[in-house]
């Protein structure tokens, strides 16, 4: 799996302009483009942005990209805390939460800059093997069109299937969650604590907390959904925005994972603001709201919902859905749930979060000054 991780993270930082631009109104000709980039020595010109073939041999170019995207991470960590945060609170809780801290959170950091103490031809014989592994292992490709375009642009697709020697995916063997979850241990340390503090030298703190349900159904997810929305315009604003001097805070749960999370955002005091998440939660379990506040936060809920999203965006979703086996009628039926939550549904699951306060994982970026009594304090100044 670590290998897996430093096949992943080079293979992002090489490709990454070229997906982007895949993504976005990509043209028949742009197909032919960037299968010249992928099967030939030719550069290719996508709209507008000039394209060299990139080759796992190249030791100069990929030390080149390592010590890129080595510098890039360490900066983006201050900027986005809490989505870091937010990962790393929850990534023991289900495989692909697992998944997200190994690729994109905080481990991902730890694994670049083990990175980039390997030998670079030791790395690149590995990554190419690597390469042609996952190549033979399947692809899926995902295409969000009009039915007009779709027929123009099918036949190209399926030349450039054919010439990049790509299919679909293979059987595989599953992964039990306690490996991934292990792939998730930073350097150093022989396990996972349930609190975790990385010190940084930040002006403004972050943190996250995360609590994994046994069961969740549409209409305890519907009422989660709402209760969310008004805490985070309600309780926390007041407490950790308003009061705390937090530049925000906010809530979520998630129907797929069974989770529920809470995060504060450039904070001052984040040790603070985990105190704050567990009172908010106390007053939640003997709400008493208003048919107006309700009203409110049912309206909130399916504004953000319903607003107007691009196509790509659309087309995203609805892969993603698919991927996770999740019906349209589902989606409609817990949309249908959000209409009609009530008090009585959104105290039960404030409950329901109490309840599974035993499965509480928190994660807290800060400062060198900050007070830590418990938990694992991890500093990462990246020296």
């Amino acid at each position: 799996m670590f290998l897996l991780m430093l096949f992943k993270n080079l293979l992002m930082i090489i490709t990454s302009n070229l997906t982007k631009t895949y993504g976005n109104n990509v043209s028949l000709s742009d197909l032919k483009k960037i299968k010249a980039v992928f099967t030939s020595n030719n550069e290719a010109t996508i709209n507008g942005v000039k394209y060299t073939p990139w080759h796992i041999e190249d030791e100069e170019r990929i030390k080149t990209l390592i010590g890129q995207a080595v510098n890039a991470k360490k900066t983006s960590i201050i900027s986005n805390g809490t989505w870091y945060c937010s990962m790393r609170a929850a990534c023991t809780k289900t495989k692909e939460n697992a998944m997200d801290e190994i690729l994109k959170g905080i481990r991902q950091i730890f694994t670049l800059l083990e990175i980039e103490k390997m030998p670079v031809k030791e790395l690149c014989e590995k990554f190419k093997y690597y390469f042609h592994e996952i190549k033979k292992s399947g692809n899926v490709l995902h295409v969000t069109t009009d039915a007009e375009s779709l027929k123009q642009f099918m036949p190209a697709l399926k030349d450039f299937v054919k010439e990049t020697d790509i299919h679909s995916l293979k059987p595989f063997t599953e992964k039990s969650a306690e490996d991934l979850y292990e792939c998730t241990i930073l350097p150093g340390e022989d396990k996972i604590e349930n609190e975790e503090y990385f010190v940084l030298p930040t002006q403004g703190g972050y943190s996250a907390t995360c609590v994994k349900f046994d069961s969740l159904d549409t209409s305890e997810s519907a009422c989660g959904t709402v209760l969310a929305h008004w805490l985070g315009q309600a309780l926390l604003w007041d407490k950790i925005r308003t009061r705390g001097g937090a530049y925000g805070a906010n809530s979520s749960v998630s129907g797929l994972d069974y989770t529920f999370d809470m995060s504060s955002f450039r904070d001052p005091t984040p040790l603070k603001s985990l105190q704050t998440f567990k009172e908010c939660i106390d007053e939640a379990c003997s709400l008493n709201l208003s048919k107006e506040d309700i009203d409110r936060a049912i309206t909130g809920c399916y504004s953000s919902l319903k607003q107007p999203s691009s196509p790509e965006a659309k087309g995203f979703i609805g892969f993603k859905n698919r991927l996770y086996g999740v019906l349209q009628e589902t989606c409609d039926e817990w949309i249908n749930d959000i209409l009609h939550a009530d008090n009585e549904g959104l105290k039960a699951f404030a409950q329901k979060v109490k309840t599974a306060a035993h499965t509480l994982r928190t994660a807290v970026i800060c400062d060198e000054s900050t007070e830590i009594n418990t938990g694992k304090k991890i500093n990462i100044f990246f020296q």
